[in-house]
């Protein structure tokens, strides 16, 4: 086992691709170990590191920032609610911390985010727009039905 870690270890640093392969098959490379400490040293944030970061000063005074900026959801139009989420367009979880690139992320309430996610995730890949072309139809046909 030790000889996947030293493969594994090699492979993230002559690729950085291959931290998408180790974060998928992590149960299977290190299945007598402790995956979370391994992943936490190749830079891979687990969801209690996401959330460690949420809480901190820089992540809540940029959100704010973001928030204030922008005041409304870019999707339904409604204002912001204290829920809202800043979107990572960037799914990288080795970028999820990088916050230099304000473009990056996008203000939207709760349940326009799990539509996002929901509609990208489940089409790849980018069929989301053939996704998103048959809702236009659904909501143009409900558009003609209730004016």
């Amino acid at each position: 086992m030790i000889y996947d870690v030293n493969i594994a270890l090699y492979f993230t640093f002559v690729n950085p691709k291959f931290s998408v392969f180790l974060r998928k098959f992590s149960k299977f490379l290190f299945a007598n170990y402790n995956t979370t400490n391994y992943l936490l040293y190749f830079g891979i944030m687990n969801a209690n590191e996401r959330k460690k970061f949420r809480y901190t000063d820089k992540w809540r005074n940029f959100r704010k920032k973001i928030i204030e900026e922008q005041k409304v959801d870019p999707v339904t139009g409604s204002k912001l609610t204290k829920m809202c989420n800043l979107h990572h367009c960037d799914l990288d979880e080795d970028h999820y911390d990088d916050i230099s690139n304000r473009d990056n992320f996008v203000a939207l309430n709760l349940e326009t985010h799990k539509v996002v996610h929901f509609i990208f995730l489940k089409s790849r890949p980018k069929a989301w727009r053939q996704r998103i072309k048959g809702l236009i139809k659904i909501l143009e046909k409900m558009e003609e039905l209730n004016g």
